[in-house]
């Protein structure tokens, strides 16, 4: 266990440590004190059990080293910031355990990611409401960028109270909200997650395959940068007289509405629907 006491008088700096360093059932314990934990080096963190990484209100824990979660399950406990630089990867889960205040103003995101994510398994986000109580409109920052792989995430509980529902903006921003009624199962926004704004555009086609963002997502690409030119319309004649369109639509698509038009003149721009 690490562990720093509210009797230290000054912040604590490990470094350099440039092999690895093996956690074991205490984790990481600043619960307790005003003063935070900073771990430099080259090397790894690899966990050797389940554990809890604890940070008070008045402390932080940065952390630029990989970790290995090697199968385990680390539960981060965030009162205050906790900063990973490094990787987080292995075949384990990340949980982050969150007190919330609804009726306060919006605060910063309580944990930052920013090495690569390379965990095999989705996360949980466990809310504890600690405050006034939930209404539709609200969002809580949970990491403070976009999480790859974060639509995968659970929230638990499954509902922040009954006649509410929570919408999971992880992917997207790092968020989770409050909405009044149950959110798609997947929506555009959450699909280009990752991409900048203008790459995002829902005519813009970021990876040149020739298909729009908005047709990519209707066909059912997998995502912005799958090539979705082998998804689209097929044509044929059934019968003689009788010319056959067809089209892919994604059934999750169900935020993005479609229509077959026709026009006898392809210059003058008019269509008329099917």
């Amino acid at each position: 266990q690490i562990r720093l006491e509210e009797s230290l008088i000054k912040d604590v700096t490990m470094d350099p440590i440039t092999g690895t360093l093996l956690l074991y059932e205490g984790g990481i314990n600043l619960s307790n004190t005003t003063h935070s934990l900073t771990i430099n080096g080259g090397g790894e963190i690899v966990l050797q059990s389940n554990q809890v990484w604890q940070v008070s209100s008045q402390s932080q824990l940065s952390m630029a080293m990989s970790v290995n979660l090697n199968g385990q399950v680390l539960t981060l406990a965030p009162k205050g910031p906790i900063a990973i630089s490094g990787a987080v990867y292995g075949d384990g889960q990340l949980c982050v355990d969150v007190a919330v205040d609804p009726g306060a103003a919006p605060g910063s995101a309580p944990v930052t990611l920013s090495g690569s994510n390379g965990m095999a398994n989705a996360g949980t986000v466990i809310v504890e409401n600690i405050g006034s109580p939930y209404a539709a409109g609200q969002d809580f920052a949970i990491f403070d960028q976009a999480l790859s792989g974060g639509n995968d995430w659970t929230i638990e509980p499954a509902q922040p109270v009954a006649g509410l529902y929570w919408d999971n903006l992880l992917a997207v921003n790092g968020k989770i909200a409050v909405v009044a009624v149950p959110p798609p199962d997947f929506t555009y926004e959450k699909w280009a997650a990752g991409l900048d704004a203008a790459a995002a555009a829902f005519d813009a086609d970021p990876n040149g395959d020739g298909v729009a963002n908005g047709l990519a997502y209707l066909y059912g690409a997998t995502g912005p940068m799958v090539d979705a030119s082998v998804l689209g319309p097929t044509c044929h004649y059934e019968i003689p007289g009788e010319f056959v369109i067809a089209y892919r639509r994604w059934d999750s698509a169900s935020d993005v509405q479609s229509a077959v038009a026709f026009s006898t003149d392809l210059r003058s721009g008019v269509w008329t629907l099917v």
